[in-house]
């Protein structure tokens, strides 16, 4: 309660980590009620059954364990030892997620501890004509349980995502994706599952990874196939593999076998790989399964022009760097991951018509184009072409590659906007004006002296600012806006206007020139307009910035 007042906790993982708890002290409990149940001495139950709790339900799961039992049982014997530890079922309920699998072991435990104390109960006292001796009833319910915990494995479905931004199920963006693919695809997971001395951790993270693969291939409607294979070694799976370019690995660096879990999409004549899948990248899995089944499924990059001023797909830059032999910028993180899905045509700033196969066009910081450019870039929309424009009201971009303007007065001449074109659309970008939020403030030194102090125009956008309904931003959780602008109108006739990032309701605007004086003033300066859009989609029908034809 105190965290929940003080902060802003997740609550999906508070309620899923009590449930395993409380599912944990039960099955607990009821292990030490057979134990105690065994043996009238309670010094006996006792050490029955911290044995029993460390070494069955606990220890049975660690690696050193497995390892040791790999070396002389089958893989599939020392698999469903592990399978009975705590620590296998108790990983996903401290995630947040409630997986009907882990609930169903749980109380199994408790379901087969309690029958084989009512069945030493029951054997103590006088035994009844043509009853069912106890250790038959006992080992048919034990199957029986077995059974069905075994049979509910091959249904990963069977679980609920209660993290509050559904941190652990497939987003509406790869749905999307997937849904909409071009071509078929075959995803072929290579799984070396039989290998010996195969540690828990790894084995329970690939479980993982096929269950996730398994929602795709059910997200997809039939656009997705998943097949499995365990490549053991000098089999035709292993020469597949690697064949495909999938990366074994040893296991044992004395020598061994090589194990493989790697990745395999195939569309047609085209393949791509995740040559090894490493449990240390499980975070941006999702990233990786989905940017390869699109690569793999799209014959034909789609192309998107790129239009700046700031030297964003590298090169360019400070002339006078380049005099001295510094080497030019690379291109943006942005820009090197766009150019991994899409076919990227850079355009010059002065350009006058838009190619015809460019499909989206990214302007970024278009700083004083000419008017044929605009003119190029109001055909592209008018056509029905995609544009992302990005404008800065005081650009630190700009300071950073071009270190000679680095001065107070530059700052103020560092902004840029494409009023001619979106003020046609309804919007404008107030010049002179930065975005500020006092409640999304950033911490930033407050000079020589030291310390730190809250800067409204350094805003810090957290999910609370974000349109979580909208897929181009459900995922953001966190987005970096230092001096930025506002848009400043309402949308043209024929245009519907979507805010997928605003402020707070202690948003506003401050002149840019008290911006750069900082200080507690700062604070007082920000002139109040709650909830100001930071980031708008127009859709609809586009009328031209140029009634009168071109200039």
């Amino acid at each position: 309660v105190t965290t929940c007042i003080l902060g802003d906790p997740d609550p999906g993982p508070i309620v899923t980590g009590y449930l395993g708890s409380f599912l944990t002290a039960g099955a607990f409990v009821a292990v030490g009620v057979l134990c105690s149940a065994i043996t009238k001495n309670q010094v006996v139950g006792f050490i029955l059954g911290v044995v029993a709790l460390f070494v069955g339900l606990m220890m049975s799961g660690l690696p050193p364990v497995t390892n040791l039992l790999g070396s002389f049982l089958p893989r599939v014997l020392v698999d469903g030892i592990a399978g009975v530890s705590i620590f296998s079922h108790i990983h996903q309920l401290n995630r947040g997620v409630l997986d009907f699998r882990d609930v169903v072991y749980f109380i199994s435990v408790m379901a087969v501890m309690l029958f084989a104390v009512r069945v030493l109960l029951v054997g103590r006292s006088t035994k009844r004509a043509g009853e069912v001796p106890g250790g038959v009833s006992l080992v048919a319910v034990t199957a029986v349980v077995i059974a069905f915990n075994a049979l509910l494995a091959a249904f990963p479905g069977l679980r609920a995502d209660l993290t509050e931004d559904k941190l652990f199920t497939l987003s509406d963006g790869t749905r999307a994706v997937v849904k909409d693919l071009p071509n078929d695809v075959t995803l072929k997971f290579y799984f070396s599952r039989s290998q010996d001395n195969l540690p828990t951790q790894i084995g329970q993270f690939a479980q993982r990874v096929e269950d996730m693969l398994k929602e795709y291939e059910a997200a997809s409607g039939g656009s997705v196939v998943l097949e499995i294979y365990d490549p053991k070694p000098f089999s035709d799976d292993a020469e597949w593999a690697r064949n495909y370019g999938l990366q074994g690995a040893m296991l044992d660096p004395r020598g061994g076998d090589e194990f493989y879990m790697g990745l395999v999409a195939v569309s047609g004549s085209r393949d791509k790989a995740i040559p090894f899948m490493n449990p240390s990248t499980e975070e941006r899995l999702e990233y990786d399964l989905t940017k390869l089944i699109s690569e793999v499924a799209t014959p034909n990059k789609p192309q998107v022009g790129l239009l700046s001023a700031l030297p964003i797909a590298g090169g360019g830059g400070d002339p006078m760097a380049a005099m001295r032999g510094q080497r030019p910028p690379e291109a943006w993180a942005a820009i090197q991951q766009l150019r991994q899905l899409y076919d990227v045509v850079s355009l010059q700033p002065g350009t006058d018509a838009i190619n015809k196969n460019i499909d989206t066009l990214v302007v970024i910081h278009p700083k004083q184009l000419p008017p044929q450019t605009v003119w190029a870039i109001d055909q592209f929309v008018l056509r029905g072409g995609k544009l992302l424009l990005a404008v800065d009201a005081m650009s630190l971009a700009e300071q950073e590659v071009m270190p000679q303007r680095n001065n107070q007065f530059a700052m103020f001449q560092s902004g840029s906007d494409l009023n001619p074109l979106t003020r046609a659309w309804g919007y404008t970008l107030e010049p002179g004006k930065l975005f500020a939020d006092k409640g999304a403030t950033t911490e930033l030194s407050a000079g020589p002296n030291g310390g730190v102090q809250p800067s409204p125009v350094f805003v810090s956008v957290t999910k609370e600012m974000v349109n979580k309904d909208d897929l181009a931003t459900a995922d953001l959780d966190l987005v970096h806006v230092p001096l930025g602008g506002v848009w400043k109108g309402v949308p043209a006739d024929g245009l519907e206007a979507t805010v997928l990032i605003h402020g707070t309701e202690q948003s506003g605007t401050v002149d840019a020139m008290q911006a750069m004086g900082g200080g507690t003033d700062l604070m007082k300066a920000v002139i109040g307009s709650p909830e100001l859009p930071v980031m708008v989609r127009l859709q609809g029908t586009f009328k031209t910035a140029f009634p009168n034809g071109k200039l």
